[in-house]
């Protein structure tokens, strides 16, 4: 009772069913809205292209269109269901159909440049954008820049309106006042599991854009088809099945009194329709006491029986069905162990089947927005030498790339014959029919997939549910054949990664050459993440198939992350395919793969688990062409989903294969920490006997029974030797975790370690006094920093400084600091430490590369001292960069040329001025009791 009484106070949830797991016809309406109807729902969002829902008034044998909006609105209201939304055809025919009601909305996963006309008419349309995985607008980050574009475009139309060019108005106020209210009605429809897929949270997403709300679209999903191609639908699931947060996100609407429309919907089902709508509504239902709505599911039997009664339907054995299974049968009986050979099957089977003069079968890609040819066949050999590419940007292109329906082109028309591009190919065939099939996803059918053309002297037309019927069985074979071809692809690296167990290089090489087998590709090229987390660079053999551009340094052979498209693909996490030179498409391309080819038809692919780092980035470039295949070279889908299942498969092994190097080399790193005070330990000894000596003690071991310093020493030693041996097990080291605390940095780090060198100075013979440190106090304030790390870091420094000194009278280390201003704000505290010691070598990249793990300076290198291994400055390094700062070598006149760089040597230090106030904000902060 309380229960109720609580959610009586609050807006309730209209739930609503997504008619998309209907396919690309509704048969029978009123079937589908009483089945609706027995599942509790209130509403409906249509999927389907209003010409492709038809009733049955006339009887079975006759079905017709549903006709105009009005009659379709009428027919869902007398089921007691509220008409909300349209998603199927192009916005134009959707927007005629729609006629003069303005109480439904239409959907969009991609904004025409024109679509904002609708909302500045004097009777606005509702537009819904709904980001869709894979579409053009597939994150909230797309969503957002299509709010910003339109804004400004509508603000623009109303100032050519106040500045005379048309009816005029009288005030900038009055024109934002308009753009307002015309934005308002630019609406938002957020889907929980595409939200997921594309690493969006549904429920920041909701919570942000709750006032742009058209409808919530509730699903959920499971990655274990992985999150690319035509493959990720199978995923969708009912809610609690998968990994997406639903709970989360209808808390915030709860929280947020939304009172507006949720809308269950699944892009397939496992068992039947009616199973699938009756079995969401029931989760639903389980839930009634945990948010505000209210829904009474018809207990199963009563949806069995009207499935039951739709099956007796004679209208279900329609013309076509025998064509069908003669194509399924077809498919059946041929090998189709990949899919170029299915492809042929397909071609073969529908020139067979429909007596065509020419068949072409069709990829689309909608990132790309172009269509490929995967194979075609016709009865004069010489016509198969045809275009292997057109854009869907194309007039032609992009009709066919829209349509939801099949579409029959007169190639008699003059006007038909001028939109076709290949004119050679156009010469060449007699037929007068080019009938074009859209082929769409088998479980998501708003996806287009691809299409078959088919080139035929017969009219067709009257067949078109024949064709759409073919059409879904290429579909469904298609994911039959594109599934058993990725799980052998799966099978096979999961093979080669279990049986290579000598290291990441190794790991990466085997990968390599895998990787080029199995897409008989030119070349493959793998870059991993570096140690620092800032660049990419190629690793193995792939070093060596690599060209980089001939005005980049050595210094300069990787790629940050957002820079060319490899960076980019590791900044935005998803897969790229380019058919054109990256220097070209606005970004600057740095690199190429050897052989260098004509063409640049390039796949690039994240490294990662969804959520997961970004590990790597692998880029496949030019499929080699087949003499004897008229097929696109171009990467298609069914590439970018046999390379997910190779990459999900293998990051497993290649994580841990990174984390036992990693690993193995803290060890490394520790050896070098431990060897510091060590030295310091050995250097405190030695003094300890000077002072003995000259206080009167010549014999330790006669004054106190023993030598207990040489003991010391002796454990010293063996430390020191028990440390170097875990230099067998790596070469690089872990990131450190900072604990950060309020310090003066001179006070508890400069001063401290200034004087634990003293050893080091006594042991070289060095003069005391030869260290000066600047004056902190009024330039440095306390800052957030980790005291052990930064006294670390200056060790190093100053241990550097007088290990590889030069001559001994020369001997100096200065330690200067300022407070680096910009438009008068202090935005960074520089801290240099200047020493006159050997320098560096006269190498322009050398300033660069000191950096980097496990590389020594040739000049150090050839000096007489005890043997570094190269992590000193790298330990520099990755304590400045967990601090927000950076550390560089500084030409002494700050004009940047090399030959300054040698002596003085000026190492400085940049730490942000936001230390002054906390942390640095890339880690959470941590309250203290």
């Amino acid at each position: 009772m309380a229960t109720d009484l609580a959610q009586s106070k609050r807006s309730l949830f209209h739930i609503a069913f997504g008619t998309i797991v209907w396919g690309q016809r509704i048969d029978d309406l009123d079937y589908m809205l009483k089945v609706l109807r027995a599942c509790g729902y209130e509403g409906v969002e249509i999927a389907q292209s209003p010409e492709n829902i038809f009733v049955l008034d006339d009887g079975p044998e006759n079905p017709r269109p549903i006709g105009d909006i009005d009659r379709l609105v009428e027919r869902c209201e007398s089921y007691g269901l509220t008409l909300i939304g349209l998603v199927g055809g192009t916005l134009d025919q959707r927007v005629k159909y729609l006629g003069k009601r303005r109480d439904i909305y239409l959907y969009l996963d991609h904004w025409p440049d024109d679509a904002w006309r609708y909302l500045v008419q004097m009777d606005p349309i509702r537009l819904a954008i709904h980001p869709h995985w894979l579409m053009r607008i597939s994150k909230r980050k797309h969503f957002e820049e299509v709010i910003g574009k339109v804004g400004e475009q509508v603000a623009r139309h109303y100032e050519s309106l106040r500045n005379g060019v048309g009816e005029g108005l009288h005030t900038k106020a009055e024109c934002a006042e308009l753009t307002a209210k015309a934005m308002q009605h630019l609406r938002l429809i957020v889907d929980t599991a595409h939200a997921v897929i594309a690493e969006d949270n549904p429920k920041e997403f909701v919570w942000d854009h709750f006032d742009r709300l058209a409808a919530v679209h509730i699903k959920d999903w499971r990655p274990n088809f992985g999150r690319w191609s035509h493959r990720y639908p199978k995923g969708f699931c009912i809610p609690g099945e998968g990994i997406v947060p639903v709970g989360d996100t209808l808390n915030t609407l709860a929280a947020k009194h939304y009172g507006g429309w949720i809308v269950l919907e699944q892009d397939f089902f496992e068992y039947s329709r009616e199973d699938t709508a009756r079995r969401l509504a029931e989760w639903l239902a389980s839930h009634r006491r945990k948010w505000p709505f209210r829904i009474t599911v018809s207990p199963p039997e009563v949806v069995n029986q009207l499935a039951a009664q739709r099956h007796q339907n004679p209208f279900r054995l329609a013309t076509g069905t025998l064509g069908a299974l003669e194509m399924a049968r077809a498919f059946a009986a041929s090998p189709n162990s990949s899919t170029t050979s299915f492809y042929r099957n397909v071609v073969t089977t529908l020139r067979t089947l429909l007596k065509a003069e020419y068949v072409k079968l069709w990829s689309y890609n909608p990132l790309t927005e172009s269509f490929y040819l995967l194979d075609a066949i016709s009865e004069y050999p010489e016509l198969v030498k045809c275009a292997s590419v057109f854009r869907g940007t194309e007039t032609l292109a992009a009709t066919i790339a829209n349509a939801t329906t099949v579409m029959t082109h007169d190639l008699h028309d003059l006007e038909i014959r001028r939109l076709i591009q290949d004119k050679v190919f156009l010469e060449g065939v007699k037929s007068r029919w080019m009938i074009c099939v859209p082929v769409f996803n088998a479980s998501n059918p708003h996806h287009l997939r691809g299409m078959f053309s088919v080139f035929t002297n017969r009219d067709v037309r009257g067949n078109e549910k024949l064709l759409g019927l073919l059409s879904h069985i290429v579909a469904l074979w298609a994911d039959y054949v594109g599934g058993e071809v990725c799980s052998a692809a799966a099978g096979a690296t999961n093979y080669l990664s279990g049986n290579l167990k000598t290291g990441v290089v190794a790991f990466i090489d085997a990968l390599h050459d895998f990787l080029k087998k199995t897409f008989d590709c030119e070349n493959v090229t793998i870059f991993l993440r570096d140690p620092s987390r800032t660049r990419l660079e190629p690793v193995g053999k792939c070093t060596q198939s690599i060209q980089w551009r001939t005005d980049l340094p050595k210094s300069e052979h990787y790629y940050p992350k957002g820079h060319g498209l490899t960076g980019k693909v590791w900044s935005e996490r998803e897969m790229l395919f380019s058919d054109h030179a990256p220097s070209t498409d606005g970004f600057e391309g740095k690199s190429t793969e050897l052989p260098l080819a004509k063409r640049e038809e390039i796949l690039f692919a994240p490294l990662a688990r969804l959520n997961g780092e970004v590990l790597g980035v692998v880029r496949l470039r030019n499929k080699r062409p087949v003499a004897t295949s008229p097929a696109s070279t171009m990467f298609t889908d069914d590439d970018a989903a046999k390379l997910d299942a190779i990459i999900q498969t293998s990051l497993p092994y290649l994580e841990l294969l990174l984390t036992q190097r990693q690993q193995a080399s803290s060890l490394v790193r520790l050896n070098h920490e431990l060897q510091n005070p060590l030295l310091g330990i050995r250097g405190a000894i030695d003094l300890l006997r000077l002072k003995m000596r000259l206080n009167g003690v010549s014999d330790i071991k006669k004054a106190y029974g023993a030598d207990y310093l040489e003991d010391i020493v002796s454990y010293r030693d063996l430390m020191s030797r028990l440390a170097l041996n875990t230099k067998l097990f790596g070469d690089s080291f872990n990131r450190l975790q900072p604990e950060f605390q309020r310090i003066d940095l001179a006070l508890h780090v400069v001063e401290p370690v200034a004087k634990q060198v003293g050893p080091l100075l006594e042991r070289y013979a060095l003069p005391d006094g030869r260290i000066h440190i600047d004056r902190f106090q009024g330039v440095i304030p306390w800052l957030w920093v980790d005291k052990l790390m930064m006294q670390q870091v200056f060790f190093n420094l100053l241990a550097n400084a007088i290990k590889y000194r030069d001559r001994r009278e020369d001997f100096e280390i200065r330690i200067e600091v300022c407070a680096h201003k910009e438009n008068n704000e202090v935005v960074s505290y520089w801290i240099d430490v200047v020493d006159n010691g050997i320098g560096l070598e006269d190498d322009v990249e050398a300033p660069q590369r000191m950096f980097l793990p496990g590389v020594r300076s040739v000049t150090a290198a050839q000096f007489k001292d005890p043997a570094g291994s190269g992590i000193g400055l790298a330990v520099v390094r990755e304590v400045v960069e967990l601090h927000s700062g950076t550390v560089s070598f500084v030409a002494n006149d700050g004009t940047g040329d090399e030959n300054l760089y040698k002596k003085p040597t000026r190492i400085r230090i940049s730490l942000p001025a936001e230390l002054r106030n906390s942390q640095p904000s890339r880690f959470p902060v941590k309250h203290v009791p």
